[in-house]
């Protein structure tokens, strides 16, 4: 008869990251619908839908939300949180270098699929090489040799919130004229602004690689024993359903969910929202843009 041993324990997650992360991928997936909704369903649908409708009237709506300058403010602090979660996750992975593949085998994927796109419509604009999972990848190459190279997690830390807020810093110094970039492809993947490369995703190693530095900076004094900041509230989601519970459940389950699994929600949201609106369109104003779209390419 086998001896039983002790199941290893595992780990509680810290949900407040993986809640964090969901939202702001969530956030993200509704921008996302909306450039495709506004700025390219909308020139589809131009001719065929009333001025008058309800159809047009939620377009305009979206089109203000998209435009407007609170929704570009509210994007670079959904960004600067996005990727301070990623650094302050980055020493939560059981697998030493888990982070740094899966980001770069999927911004490779993502380059490759979008450059397979721009080929077919012969347009460059649907190319993605600046995407926020390509500056993750550069972000976790950094940081594993950081941990390689350097055993002491105080002074990893140290190199993390200076390196982070050097490049902060560079930002602010672009912003307001004191550091003057060259126009090229190269300075590009530092500073936006600069070179216009898609309007399908563009994110920069300036400044937002200085917030992920600024969330490893942060973990080990965060996270000392990697569980989460909050175990009563972490125990209550996990505690079996109950009327007291049913409502942080519904509300916070979903969205922790999405926070578990970024890459698969980042990557299919684009899919799932041009599949959405085509069968809208299919469905409230017919077939007959779907001709005027082939055509548009």
């Amino acid at each position: 008869m086998k001896k039983r041993t002790a199941k290893r324990p595992i780990k509680d997650r810290a949900f407040e990251l993986d809640f964090v992360r969901g939202l702001c991928i969530s956030l993200m997936m509704l921008e996302h619908f909306l450039v495709a909704a506004c700025l390219v369903f909308w020139d589809f649908w131009w001719d065929y839908i009333p001025r008058d409708g309800i159809i047009f009237k939620l377009l305009s709506i979206g089109d203000k939300i998209y435009l407007s300058p609170w929704k570009e403010t509210l994007r670079g602090y959904v960004i600067a949180v996005f990727f301070i979660v990623a650094g302050l996750s980055a020493a939560f992975s059981r697998k030493k270098y888990n982070g740094l593949l899966k980001t770069s085998l999927f911004a490779g994927g993502l380059t490759l699929v979008t450059f397979i796109v721009s080929e077919i419509t012969g347009s460059d604009q649907f190319l993605v090489t600046h995407g926020v999972f390509h500056i993750f990848a550069v972000c976790y190459l950094f940081y594993f040799i950081t941990v390689s190279a350097v055993k002491d997690k105080f002074i990893r830390s140290a190199i993390f919130l200076t390196g982070g807020t050097f490049f902060i810093l560079l930002h602010v110094w672009t912003e307001n004229g004191l550091l003057v970039w060259n126009d090229s492809f190269i300075s590009a993947l530092f500073v936006d602004k600069i070179y216009f490369i898609s309007w399908m995703d563009n994110v920069f190693i300036i400044p937002w690689a200085g917030f992920f530095l600024l969330g490893a900076a942060a973990s080990p004094l965060l996270y000392p024993h990697k569980t989460s900041l909050l175990p009563r509230l972490n125990a209550e989601l996990n505690a079996p359903l109950k009327l007291k519970n049913i409502l942080l459940k519904a509300v916070v389950k979903p969205i922790n969910f999405i926070g578990r699994h970024p890459v698969f929600f980042y990557a299919f949201n684009i899919i799932a929202s041009i599949l959405l609106l085509i069968l809208f369109g299919v469905i409230f104003i017919g077939v007959e843009w779907i001709t005027d779209a082939i055509n548009m390419f």
